[in-house]
């Protein structure tokens, strides 16, 4: 045939038939394609032992695969000289245990025929040849086209047939590959050899997952009764878990340490004991087989008591995630791992397995609920007396969620009506709806108004007396950066939290925490609102999906995009986003923590998706896994290109040094300004109406300065006694506020 390919893919999976085996846990594979091979070029006769293990291939030249000519180049494997009418090929590989492999496919990609022999003994061949040892100059008497690797044939191996051939040590893979004729234009031998290993224990490295998915429908056994993640069971004693109230249960957890192996039936070694649990989550409850749980760990007379969980602190409130529509089951995990990166807290997680009533049910993942406490969100506690002064101002925790319910008074409704004249909710969180006060409630709701009016405001922009009054911006930033980053579909609208704390301890509203990112980084499960694809921003979205259930009760609250729209934000949020992208927010160190955290769930996550009929998009956990990676690199990519403002080099937080005293101060009151850089220093003074009273500039400053208030307002007058604010820039860019104390004698 002119100018055809005799192009031999070969994938090579030793197997056995599909019944009367034994069971299979995972696959393996000793024979990768860019394996290093010995090789013989059928221009002559290679020795008549060439396929047996006692033969010494050293002679032979070596070179790394694919091997052969034409559609072989230095890009993808070893060129050899054409023509040719066959080639021979020798790999070994050791097996320490071949009573642990028990299932395999032999997979062939080839041009035109081949016969392949392990120690000797023939264990595949296709049509084309009918020698028992084919000679060198023999031609293949089919054309077979090959696929170039994308849909090898498979080619079953008896159980006797893998038993006898197989030896412990050193194993010979052999194949000799048939050309149709010498005008062929190619001659390619690329091989696999691959295996099916029935326990957990590693052996060869992990078989690429778009090989595996090219094998038959081979009956896949695995085991339950050990993990490498802690094991969790709880027993609720025949009563059915409810969404609420708690019922009673007791909780064990099985943790034997880092490298070794949990047993079911081990001893409970890192919590045994009573709680109260109950389902969590409302769209899951309503959809989801797979239900998570939220649990408090109790006494005997179910008050809750704080303890730690798998060395997390202590607290006495848990949430069981069942990692509801998210295939990856690392959304959440990467989510709150870069709020923490970023200095924000966010919620703990760990990877676990869940029995229930000693029926198993999957990968659940231990997380932190979301809560104010010392270890958690540490933020000031409220009592129902705390109503007045600085005593109610704070600590608060809002949310922008469902569930907002006029009768109950259990929140309120924002006087910004979102996209399509929708009304936006908050939720009271903390303190809780039973204990609140209406002095409390008043209070927050007033201070989101406050905020909504000045962000909606012709002076907007003002970063005294505009929305930077009343919120951490740098907070929203990086709440802002999380969200787009992930193009969350709920982000903003659903489960969007903030907190305050007393002003007196700097008590602005903040952003977060992160929370619920399940429909994020591209899931293909998010397939609304533009949320699979990488392009576009999700914070000016106006949510109407016209095919399904038209306009979306739950808008994003217009106050974002008149954040945006702001210069000084966007160059907060160019300068925060540049300096976290050559960090955490890398390409490279997100690829390689969900690399690391895939892979401590690889063996649990077959035990999970058997036991739930997970249907992958991406063939395999792995490829769902590589697709959010890829969908991330794009998505990172489009953000650098497109985002507004211009980053600054603002000095960094260790190098960024103020000293101020004496405060509270009688006469003057001095500022010692580190900068690692040189530039302008300005302090602005402020009361606390947002009227600027004075300002101090020095230009040219180099490493250090020290600059003095004597408390005059700008016209020759001392300020009264009281609460002053003051705000540090260098080159403009704000980098200090506080608070000073003007006094008497």
């Amino acid at each position: 045939m002119y100018c055809k390919r005799c192009y031999f893919f070969l994938c090579l999976f030793l197997s056995i038939p599909f019944l009367g085996f034994s069971a299979t846990n995972h696959w393996e594979t000793p024979i990768s394609a860019d394996s290093t091979w010995n090789y013989f070029i059928g221009v002559s006769a290679p020795p008549t032992d060439w396929y047996t293990s006692a033969f010494n291939d050293q002679a032979w030249l070596s070179a790394k695969g694919g091997i052969g000519y034409g559609d072989i180049t230095l890009a993808n494997g070893t060129p050899i000289a054409k023509p040719a009418a066959s080639l021979f090929l020798r790999k070994n590989f050791n097996v320490t245990d071949t009573s642990a492999i028990v299932v395999g496919v032999l997979s062939m990609d080839y041009d035109d025929a081949f016969v392949a022999f392990i120690n000797g003994v023939e264990v595949a061949r296709s049509s084309g040849l009918t020698d028992t040892h084919p000679a060198y100059g023999t031609f293949s008497t089919v054309s077979h086209e090959s696929t170039k690797g994308g849909n090898p044939e498979v080619f079953n191996l008896t159980l006797a047939k893998l038993r006898a051939v197989l030896q412990p040590g050193k194993n010979y893979l052999a194949i000799q590959v048939h050309n149709e004729n010498l005008a062929s234009s190619d001659l390619v031998a690329i091989s696999y050899l691959s295996f099916g290993i029935k326990n957990t224990n590693t052996y060869f490295p992990t078989t690429p997952a778009w090989l595996a998915a090219t094998f038959p429908l081979v009956p896949i056994v695995l085991d339950y009764t050990s993990s490498n993640l802690p094991i969790i069971k709880i027993n609720t004693n025949g009563k059915a878990v409810k969404d609420e109230p708690k019922i009673i249960a007791t909780l064990g957890i099985i943790d034997n340490g880092a490298g070794v192996r949990n047993n079911v039936t081990d001893p409970f070694n890192n919590f045994s004991g009573t709680i109260g649990i109950e389902f969590r989550g409302a769209t899951s409850q309503m959809f989801a087989s797979k239900k998570s749980y939220g649990f408090e760990t109790w006494n005997a007379d179910s008050t809750s008591f704080d303890t730690e969980l798998l060395g997390m602190p202590m607290e006495s409130d848990w949430t069981l995630y069942a990692e509801y529509l998210d295939n990856t089951m690392l959304n959440n995990t990467l989510a709150y791992a870069l709020g923490n990166s970023m200095g924000r807290w966010a919620p703990r997680t760990l990877h676990t397995e869940l029995f229930l009533n000693n029926k198993y049910q999957g990968v659940y993942e231990l997380i932190e609920k979301l809560k104010r406490d010392k270890n958690r969100l540490n933020i000031a506690s409220m009592k129902p007396t705390d109503i007045a002064g600085d005593d109610v101002t704070g600590g608060y925790i809002i949310a922008i969620d469902r569930g907002y319910d006029a009768t109950l008074k259990n929140g309120f409704i924002s006087k910004d009506t979102a996209a399509y004249k929708k009304s936006i909710t908050y939720v009271y969180v903390y303190p809780k709806i039973e204990d609140i006060t209406t002095e409390q409630k008043n209070y927050i709701h007033d201070y989101v108004d406050k905020f909504e009016a000045a962000a909606f405001s012709s002076t907007f922009k003002d970063p005294i007396n505009g929305y930077a009054k009343y919120i951490d911006v740098a907070s929203f930033i990086d709440y802002f950066i999380i969200n787009e980053l992930s193009k969350n579909v709920d982000g903003y609208r659903i489960s969007a939290y903030f907190h305050k704390d007393k002003d007196s301890k700097g008590g602005k509203l903040t952003a977060g925490p992160l929370w619920d990112y399940n429909l994020a980084f591209g899931n293909p499960n998010s397939n609304y609102y533009t949320g699979t694809s990488y392009i576009g921003w999700m914070f000016n979205q106006r949510l109407n999906n016209t095919a399904s259930w038209g306009i979306d009760g739950s808008q994003i609250p217009l106050w974002w995009p008149r954040l945006y729209s702001d210069p000084n934000f966007q160059n907060q949020l160019k300068t925060r986003w540049t300096d976290i992208r050559k960090t955490f927010l890398s390409y490279d160190s997100i690829a390689s923590f969900l690399d690391q955290k895939a892979a401590i769930i690889a063996e649990a996550e077959k035990r999970d998706a058997a036991t739930w009929s997970t249907k992958y998009v991406h063939t395999s956990h792995l490829g769902e896994v590589e697709y959010m990676k890829s969908w991330i690199a794009n998505r990172l990519t489009w953000m650098d290109t497109n985002m507004l403002g211009t980053a600054v080099n603002i000095p960094k937080t260790e190098n960024f040094g103020v000293t101020i005293w004496p405060n509270p101060f009688f006469e003057n009151v001095n500022f010692r300004i580190g900068s690692p850089q040189n530039g302008d220093v300005s302090i602005a003074f402020y009361d606390l109406t947002g009227r600027k009273i004075n300002v101090l500039t020095e230009s040219n400053v180099d490493n250090a300065t020290t600059m003095t208030w004597n408390g005059d307002n700008g016209v020759g007058n001392t300020v009264s006694n009281g609460v002053y604010i003051y705000r540090i820039s260098i080159n403009n860019i704000v980098v200090k506020t506080g608070k000073l104390i003007k006094s008497g004698n």
